[in-house]
This record gives C-alpha cells, sequence and structure tokens, in this order.
C-alpha cells in the first residue's frame, strides 16, 4: 500500500479526467445504489437464481433492518460523487456527506451536486462524532486505506 500522502497527490492529480474514466465505479455505483435502497425502504435487491440459492445470502437480506426515510448518510471516499449523486437522484430525501482525502475530488464534486456536503478527510480518520451516521458507504476507496482502522472508523460514526 502506498503512503497517504502519494495517494492524495495521485487523486488529487487525476481528478479534472477522473469521470471520464470511472466505468467500473460507475457500474458499482448503480449496484451499491441498489443495497441501500434495501436499507431505507425503497427498493429491492436483485441477484441471480445462483446467488439466491445461497442460504447465507438469503438469510442476509431477508434480515435487513430497514434505516429511517431519509438517512444520513457517509460517503467515505467519494471521489467526484459518483455514489452521492446516484443516492441522492434515486431517493432525494436522502441526506449525503461525501468525504475524501484529495481536495480535488471534493471540488469536482461540489460542481456536479452543490447540495451535498463534503469534508477532507482519509476513511481511517474521519472528522465526525460517534454515531453521527445511519449508514456508509464506500465505492471502490477502501483498498487506498488501512482496513482495521477504515472499518473501526466507519463502526465509529454508526
Amino acid at each position: 500500500m502506498r503512503d497517504r500522502e502519494s495517494i492524495k497527490r495521485s487523486f488529487s492529480g487525476a481528478a479534472s479526467t477522473y469521470d471520464s474514466s470511472d466505468g467500473v465505479q460507475r457500474e458499482t455505483a448503480e449496484k451499491l445504489a441498489d443495497c441501500v435502497g434495501v436499507f431505507i425502504g425503497s427498493g429491492a435487491l436483485e441477484f441471480s437464481a445462483r446467488e439466491m440459492d445461497s442460504p447465507v445470502l438469503r438469510d442476509k437480506v431477508e434480515g435487513l433492518r430497514p434505516a429511517d426515510e431519509n438517512p444520513l448518510i457517509l460517503d467515505a471516499g467519494c471521489g467526484t460523487g459518483r455514489i452521492a449523486a446516484e443516492l441522492t437522484r434515486r431517493w432525494p430525501a436522502v441526506r449525503v456527506i461525501g468525504c475524501d482525502i484529495a481536495l480535488p475530488m471534493l471540488e469536482r464534486m461540489r460542481e456536479k451536486i452543490p447540495a451535498v456536503p463534503t469534508a477532507a478527510s482519509d476513511c481511517a480518520s474521519l472528522p465526525f462524532s460517534y454515531a453521527s451516521f445511519d449508514m456508509v458507504v464506500s465505492n471502490l476507496a477502501l483498498q487506498w486505506v488501512e482496513l482495521s482502522a477504515a472499518f473501526s472508523e466507519a463502526r465509529r460514526v454508526l
């Protein structure tokens, strides 16, 4: 894993052209938004017959507890706001805050979705108080941080 400053510089430099080459993130944002829909009671996950044949997956899907109708969601490692835009497009009542290590990524996000507040921070060191969010989502950002710290922080803010 690269160091924090190197990651920050790399994503800062890529911010202006990032959206033109984020096909995988676009696809995963749509799937992630489907999952969020289950938690807010406004959507349903679609799984293939083979996937639903798994008792483990079936139990997890059936055991989900919906959150409030307008949950406060942290988009950790938000980049230019792909998942935040998808969430607010599908469910205008949800409240999203974007958090990213690279300030230029946040600036691009603010251009696209100015109503969504942002915070410049690493996923492994979140600037939010204990139990301040209903949900934390992250779209392909966790490989850039130390996982145990990122999950510890997500747990803390939930």
